[in-house]
C-alpha cells in the first residue's frame, strides 16, 4: 500500500468517527430535552372563578332526656318534640309521604304482656310479634309490628316495642307512612331508625 492510500484511508476513518460522535451527541441532547421537560398546565381566571366549593353541614342532633329514665338522640332540624302527660312525641316535619313519628308512652297499670296483647287486639291481629333485646342496654322487649294493608312498600307501617324500666311499662312506637318516592321514604326511615337505635336507659 502506498503512503498516499494510507493517508486517505486514515482521513476517511477519522471523518466517519467524527460524524458518529456528532450524531451521538445530537441524540443524547434530544433525549435530555424530552426527559427533563416539565408540563405546566394553565388555568384561566375564569375557570377558577367558576369553581364551586361544596360545603357539607352536619345535622343538628340533640339529646332528649326523660324523667322516666331514658334518653334518645334526634335531628332537631326535621323533628319537633311534643310533650304531654306520660307521653313524648318526635314528629317528623320534613318532606315525607304522610305523618311519620316516634312516640314514647308510659302505660300506667299495665304489664308488658298486657300491653302486647292489647296492641295485637287493637290492630285486629294483623301483626307479627316476637321477643328480643331492645336498645344498647339489650333490655327484654316485646315487638309488635303491623304491616301495611296496601303492601308492596306502600301505606302505613307501625312498630311497637314494649319494655319495663324502673317499675314502669314503656311503649316505644315508630309510625311511618311509605309513599312512591323511594328516596324520600329512605331518608325518613333513616331518621326514625336513628332515634330508635339511640335509646339508652339510666
Amino acid at each position: 500500500m502506498s503512503f498516499e492510500k494510507f493517508v486517505k484511508g486514515m482521513m476517511s476513518l477519522s471523518l466517519v468517527t467524527i460524524i458518529g460522535m456528532l450524531l451521538y451527541t445530537g441524540i443524547a441532547n434530544d433525549t435530555a430535552e424530552v426527559t427533563t421537560g416539565h408540563y405546566a398546565p394553565e388555568v384561566t381566571a375564569a375557570e377558577v372563578n367558576n369553581t364551586v366549593a361544596t360545603e357539607y353541614c352536619m345535622p343538628d342532633y340533640k339529646t332528649y332526656e326523660s324523667k322516666d329514665g331514658w334518653t334518645v338522640e334526634y335531628n332537631s332540624e326535621v323533628f319537633e318534640v311534643e310533650e304531654g302527660n306520660d307521653f313524648v312525641g318526635f314528629d317528623y316535619v320534613g318532606d315525607c309521604s304522610g305523618r311519620c313519628m316516634v312516640t314514647v308512652s308510659v302505660l300506667t297499670g299495665m304489664t308488658q304482656e298486657e300491653a302486647r296483647d292489647s296492641l295485637v287486639a287493637m290492630w285486629d291481629g294483623k301483626v307479627t310479634t316476637h321477643e328480643g333485646p331492645f336498645s344498647m342496654d339489650e333490655k327484654f322487649a316485646y315487638w309488635v309490628c303491623m304491616e301495611s294493608e296496601v303492601g308492596e312498600g306502600l301505606g302505613l307501617y307501625d312498630t311497637a316495642i314494649v319494655v319495663e324500666h324502673n317499675g314502669k311499662t314503656l311503649l316505644f312506637e315508630c309510625v311511618e307512612y311509605m309513599g312512591v318516592d323511594e328516596e324520600v321514604d329512605t331518608m325518613v326511615s333513616d331518621e326514625l331508625a336513628m332515634i330508635i337505635d339511640s335509646v339508652e336507659f339510666n
